[in-house]
């Protein structure tokens, strides 16, 4: 078996390639999970007495997000002149998640400071920050604005990628005013 990953909802092959010692010999597959045979079962697994198997990634067979599989195989009708293989291994990748999204609304006098920021979750994640929908080439969970000119005010939005998904943030409006006249 070989390396796979893939995200919630895919559904990945795993496979073997074995030959039998006999050229007419029919080969048995099964496959397992920590030593332990699975079978067939709708939405998980599909092919389990096969070279190929098909996993359907979902939360309820994420383990600890990565998982060895093996596969016995044997000549049919002699089930103790087989072998096990090597692990293979697939990795469940998860969607990114906002655990704190930014506000809807913020208010600075000029010359302030303002502090956008997200909190996501997930693989691999890209953030993305735009301005009234032009790139800011900020590739962080935070948009600093050191000092805030009246050109800053607009709407402010955080996208976060992965390859398995995208999720954007609540849109910021910032509205800039004076600052205080000496």
């Amino acid at each position: 078996p070989t390396l796979v990953d893939g995200c919630i909802g895919d559904v990945v092959q795993i496979s073997i390639e074995a030959d039998a010692t006999l050229p007419t010999a029919v080969l048995a597959y099964q496959w397992l999970v920590d030593g332990v045979a699975i079978t067939d079962e709708a939405g998980k697994f599909n092919g389990t007495n096969s070279p190929d198997l098909n996993v359907t990634l979902n939360t309820d067979l994420a383990y600890n997000g990565t998982e060895a599989f093996t596969c016995k195989v044997w000549p049919v009708g002699f089930p103790n002149n087989g072998a096990e293989s090597n692990p293979g291994t697939i990795t469940w990748k998860s969607a990114p998640v906002l655990t704190m999204d930014l506000d809807a609304a913020y208010t600075a006098k000029e010359d302030d400071k303002v502090v956008l920021a997200i909190t996501a979750t997930g693989d691999n994640l890209v953030y993305t920050w735009t301005k009234d929908g032009v790139d800011l080439n900020n590739n962080t969970d935070t948009y600093t604005i050191d000092m805030v000119a009246m050109t800053d005010a607009g709407d402010y939005v955080a996208t976060v990628t992965n390859d398995c998904d995208e999720v954007t943030s609540t849109t910021a409006t910032l509205a800039v005013t004076a600052g205080p006249i000496f």
